[in-house]
């Protein structure tokens, strides 16, 4: 998500590029799920790191301040948790 700034595409085609066996933590930012520019389909991401052998951790970077901080982070783990359940 960081190459963003760089016009990079971080999925599919930045996570193509990387070494699948370096990947060993996985960070998922809230605007990333919720309703922002940013927002990526999560669900094929998560099923490609499974296909790719990833067994590494999963953790919530809300990246989304000021006064909705706590609820966004809130509905962000709970679409999280949605995506997690459809799998």
């Amino acid at each position: 998500m960081n190459g963003l700034t760089l016009k990079e595409s971080p999925f599919p085609e930045g996570y193509e590029v990387l070494p699948k066996k370096r990947i060993l933590n996985v960070q998922i930012k809230g605007r990333q799920l919720l309703d922002y520019p940013e927002k990526l389909d999560w669900k094929p991401i998560f099923h490609t790191l499974e296909k790719d052998g990833y067994r590494g951790k999963i953790g919530l970077e809300t990246h989304i301040f000021g006064e909705g901080q706590i609820a966004a982070s809130h509905a962000s783990m709970r679409e999280i948790l949605r995506i997690v359940g459809e799998l």
